[in-house]
Parts: C-alpha cells; sequence; structure tokens
C-alpha cells in the first residue's frame, strides 16, 4: 500500500474489519484522496465507522453490507468471542460461531464508482474466500476503470463457496488483467501458471496506473 498509494488516490478496502487497512490508507491518500470501507458484521461497521471519523481527516465512506455477484439477504457468519475471522461459510467460522441476517449486494450497484474522477484506484479484497463473487458482482468496475486489486488467497476458503483459485485468476484475465503479483514478492511479477495457489497469502492484480513507486 505505501509502494502504490499516493495523495489524490481512491482506496476501497472490501471486508474492512476494524479498518486498520482503511486507516493506513486515509493517510496515505491524504485529504485529496478517498477512502470507502466495506464491512458486513453490524457490530464491527459501527466501530470503524466511529474510528473512521475520529481518526480520518480527509474523505471516507464505511458501507455495511456483505458483496457478491447477486443482492438480497444472506446469513453472515462470526465468532462472538474474536472479531477477527467473519464468512458467509459457516465452515469458515470456529466452532460455536453465531449467524446474523445481513444485506447482500453486488460491486457495481452500491459503490458509486461511476461518480469518481480518481485516475488511479487500489482494492483490497479480503472476505474468506468469497472474493470471485465480489469479483464477478464488480466485473463493469473491474473492466472501466481496472483498479490494482490486492486479494486474499485462502484456498479453503474459496473451496467452501464452490470455487477455486484458478476460477479467480482466470476471471480476472477474463475482464483484462494481465500481470500479477505474490505479496512476497511484490513488485516483482510472476506468471498467471506459477502462483502458488495452495498457500494461504495474497496475490496482486495490477491495475491501470498503480505500478509501484
Amino acid at each position: 500500500m505505501q509502494s502504490v498509494l499516493r495523495p489524490g488516490d481512491w482506496f476501497i478496502d472490501i471486508g474492512a474489519n476494524h479498518g486498520s487497512y482503511s486507516l493506513l490508507a486515509s493517510k496515505l491518500v491524504g485529504r485529496a484522496g478517498y477512502v470507502t470501507s466495506v464491512e458486513a458484521n453490524p457490530e464491527i461497521a459501527a466501530c470503524l465507522r466511529k474510528s473512521m471519523q475520529l481518526n480520518c481527516d480527509g474523505y471516507s465512506s464505511v458501507i455495511e453490507c456483505a458483496l457478491g455477484d447477486r443482492s438480497g439477504t444472506i446469513s453472515f457468519h462470526f465468532n462472538p468471542i474474536g472479531s477477527g475471522s467473519g464468512s458467509l461459510q459457516a465452515s469458515q467460522v470456529e466452532r460455536g460461531g453465531l449467524a446474523t441476517d445481513v444485506r447482500l449486494a453486488t460491486f457495481d450497484e452500491v459503490i458509486p464508482w461511476r461518480e469518481s474522477a480518481a485516475e488511479r484506484i487500489l482494492v483490497k479484497c479480503d472476505v474468506e474466500g468469497a472474493e470471485h463473487a465480489v469479483f464477478r458482482g464488480a466485473e463493469a468496475f473491474l473492466r472501466e476503470k481496472r483498479p490494482t486489486l490486492v486479494f486474499e488467497c485462502n484456498p479453503a476458503g474459496v473451496a467452501a463457496a464452490g470455487s477455486s483459485l484458478q476460477d479467480v485468476l482466470q476471471f480476472l484475465s477474463d475482464v483484462g488483467y494481465t500481470q500479477f503479483c505474490d505479496s512476497r514478492d511484490f513488485p516483482r511479477r510472476t506468471p498467471r501458471g506459477e502462483l502458488d495457489v495452495e498457500r494461504m497469502g495474497d496475490f496482486v492484480a495490477l491495475g491501470r496506473g498503480c505500478e509501484p513507486s
């Protein structure tokens, strides 16, 4: 984030949790930039909203919903003891987890990206395996704006959601992404077929105008 984000950029934090990345980004994009945080857990979203109001000097917004490839209502599973895990798949939450119904929407529906004049956009997506559905619901945005994406590589989570990391990477290729990085080696490019999809970690899909400085 520190090597990519610059003043005036737009940072979109999908699966923001308490907002650690949102708050860091707010300092990097400055008053000329914008931060959009998306969090499905209602209690954490309320904390995040207050935290951004207290700690972010620039422009920011918090959207309380789960993102996917359709609209409606869906069960969100979470551990009531810790706030670090939450998922649309019950199997991805430790035993004793609770569930609550939350709004489900597509990125293209709830994020006002067509109104943004930002030329450089960085999206962080950490949704415990639901990344494929999130990206499908953002297809128009990805094709038109081509933001840089930082997204979690969670083989078990993606499988629980009925997809695979190969499917995610193929979709991104289909909408126009050609350059990928493993976060461990960033900013060195890695051919898509050589990315290690069997480990937990993060991948980067390099977008328009977001080459690291």
